[in-house]
């Protein structure tokens, strides 16, 4: 396993900074592929695609939690029966 340098993700008041992250082998082999293919040109732009669409499903993940509270959270729906609905379901999942 080397230590592979990458540039830090660039911001409005912070200049980029190296920074260096052990990946191990499977990791490393993956980027140099990505590389190899020519749709990236540098480890630091494989990582930072990665960190985008980390970012990208961090927040679809935030959001769909607060959905669920605020449908948690809402009346229109009373006397829900959880097990009954789930029979229900499984019933017409099986036809």
């Amino acid at each position: 396993m080397n230590l592979i340098p990458i540039i830090g993700i660039f911001d409005k008041k912070i200049m980029a900074r190296n920074t260096s992250i052990l990946l191990g082998d499977y990791f490393e082999n993956f980027i140099n592929e990505q590389i190899s293919t020519g749709k990236y040109s540098s480890v630091s732009e494989v990582v930072r695609t990665a960190l985008r669409v980390f970012e990208q499903e961090e927040n679809k993940t935030k959001s769909l939690i607060h959905e669920l509270k605020v449908g948690e959270k809402s009346t229109k729906i009373r006397n829900f029966d959880r097990d009954k609905n789930l029979e229900m379901l499984k019933a017409n999942f099986q036809k």
